[in-house]
């Protein structure tokens, strides 16, 4: 594809995020604004040409030592940021990324499960689900682009709709470059990246290799809006561990298959089902919370958190991601009403006011969900942005003080929207008269599992993952109603790759406000409907439940959407 320099904002690596030009600016004394939103008049329709404005990035993956929270790490990310450094794209522009895989080769599986032939430790034998469902190749990696409706991406080629094609790898030392067409259609909002390369997903998420990406469009445009400040808030998490080699430095580098397995007895080696010496949640980078084992118990940590400035009366834009690998957030802002105006990069049609009610969440973020909001500041004080405590997992979450708001200064009196531009992707919504066909998926889980390693086996529609089985076909220009129940006794986040989704019901019971989203928390014993048209792009796609550990050990499907 050429390259249309001219109309390039190439990043540089130094893990600022600003452009040359930026850089330039900033040098002079100012910083640049976006160049971005002043090239989005007149794009509509754009569908996938290779016209546009091209913005492109290097992410350079390789081990970095960073000091976090006092600690001392060694760990796996891009750019040596945690999180990694923001892409900013539009509708109607082209978005390459370059990935640089700098990590080093891989350690093979140990003795008989390494089963037949490896290539690069990699199993060969495609019949062997055991063997694809034990994390290992942690140094392998590839990138999705979370929540993107671009054309799908993880397997190779990009956008093969070949079933049984193999599933994308950039190896050690090895460097890929991913181009897309962006939609002049797409959604504005706030995306994700991630590494996704099956058994090392995990691993690199909790390593820091996790970042936002900015969809610049017409939302950004609305006047109430664009006066606001925008403030991105990127939740992640780390798991570490004392290194081997130096136990003053915390890092996450395993040996494949030494995993905790009741049946065998294998030891934990660095890896378990999100098992950790410390475990910490970040906000932006900087650790507020953490869980400690290191004395044998939990122990749970708040730590010092940032906080914003707002004067009584000031409008903020607020960015929830939810980046972390297995934590379901339900979130409030004390003392002030969040006006909803987008779910996982889909704006409303008007904001939604959700009042603050202490103990009740505003906003319910599953791993990898995001919600944009607007709040007004209220009387002079000092207010918490909190993840609530909730038992909707395998073990109780904590309350957590994610940061602080503090209201002060000089009053003002900023306007709120009453309404937001249509994404003109997602309407008019398709009714139940334009569904084409059905699917159910069904979340499990089964104790003890001991052909597994973990010993524990996370399933869909009772199968563990194969990478060369595709389990469901959809059609291009087909309206799907799928229906996801889980059977298990904790909740679990699903997630759909290439095509955003309308919720219909919830636990037999329709919603009365819209709701488009690409990931959900899925409660046992309560079925969702979701309606997913699809509308541009063919290829070899998954879903899967959005718990990383549960993802890397089977929790996963294909589905191939043809002609």
């Amino acid at each position: 594809m050429a390259d249309n320099s001219a109309m390039s904002n190439e990043r540089i690596l130094d893990g600022s995020g600003l452009t040359r030009r930026e850089l330039l600016a900033a040098g002079a004394g100012a910083v640049a604004g976006s160049s971005l939103l002043g090239a989005l008049s007149g794009c509509g329709g754009f569908v996938g040409s290779e016209a546009g404005p091209l913005d492109s990035y290097v992410l350079d993956v390789a081990f970095r030592d960073l000091v976090i929270g006092g600690r001392q790490c060694r760990l796996r990310c891009y750019n040596g940021m945690i999180p990694g450094p923001t892409i900013r794209t539009a509708p109607a522009h082209r978005l390459r990324v370059k990935i640089q895989n700098g990590l080093p080769p891989n350690k093979p599986l140990p003795g008989a499960m390494a089963g037949g032939g490896h290539v690069m430790g990699r199993a060969t034998d495609r019949e062997d689900v055991y063997r694809q469902n034990t994390p290992h190749m942690f140094n392998s990696t590839n990138v999705h682009y979370h929540g993107l409706q671009i054309k799908p991406h993880l397997f190779d080629p990009l956008g093969t709709t070949q079933g049984d094609a193999p599933m994308l790898e950039i190896a050690p030392g090895k460097d890929f470059t991913y181009e897309f067409a962006i939609p002049g259609n797409h959604p504005s909002g706030m995306y994700l990246y991630h590494p996704h390369f099956h058994g090392s997903t995990l691993l690199q998420v909790v390593n820091g290799m996790a970042g936002v990406i900015i969809v610049e469009g017409p939302i950004d445009r609305v006047p109430e809006i664009a006066a606001a400040r925008d403030i991105p808030i990127a939740i992640t998490d780390l798991g570490l561990f004392p290194s081997i080699d130096n136990p003053n430095i915390w890092t996450n580098d395993p040996t494949p298959g030494k995993f905790f397995n009741q049946q065998t007895g294998l030891p934990l080696d660095g890896y378990g089902l999100g098992a950790y010496m410390i475990q910490q949640f970040l906000v932006n980078g900087n650790p507020v919370y953490e869980y400690d084992f290191t004395t044998g118990n939990q122990v749970n940590r708040q730590l010092p958190v940032d906080r914003i400035s707002i004067r009584p009366g000031e409008v903020l834009r607020l960015r929830f991601a939810n980046a972390t690998s297995d934590t379901f957030m339900p979130v409030v802002i004390e003392g002030h009403t969040m006006h909803v105006i987008a779910y996982d990069g889909i704006n409303v049609l008007h904001p939604r006011p959700k009042p603050y009610v202490p103990g009740i969440a505003q906003a319910e973020l599953a791993p990898f969900n995001r919600v944009e909001c607007l709040i007004k500041g209220g009387a002079p004080g000092v207010y918490q942005v909190l993840q609530l405590a909730q038992s909707e997992q395998f073990a109780p979450v904590p309350e957590k003080v994610l940061l602080e708001i503090v209201v002060e200064g000089q009053p003002m009196d900023m306007p709120l929207p009453t309404s937001l531009p249509l994404p003109e992707r997602e309407y008019p919504l398709p009714t139940a008269a334009d569904v084409t066909g059905y699917h159910g998926v069904q979340f499990s889980v089964q104790f003890p599992y001991p052909q597994l390693p973990t010993g524990v086996g996370f399933l869909l529609n009772g199968l563990l993952y194969d990478e060369y089985r595709v389990d469901h076909v959809s059609r291009l220009g087909g309206v799907e109603d799928w229906t996801l129940t889980n059977i298990s006794q904790e909740g679990h986040p699903f997630h759909l790759h290439v095509n955003s989704f309308q919720v219909i019901s919830i636990n037999n019971v329709f919603l009365d406000e819209t709701m488009i989203m690409d990931t959900i928390w899925l409660r046992p014993n309560q079925p969702i409907v979701i309606r997913v048209p699809f509308r541009q792009w063919t290829g070899k796609s998954v879903y899967h439940c959005h718990i990383l550990p549960h993802e890397d050990t089977g929790m996963m499907q294909n589905f191939n959407i043809l002609p």
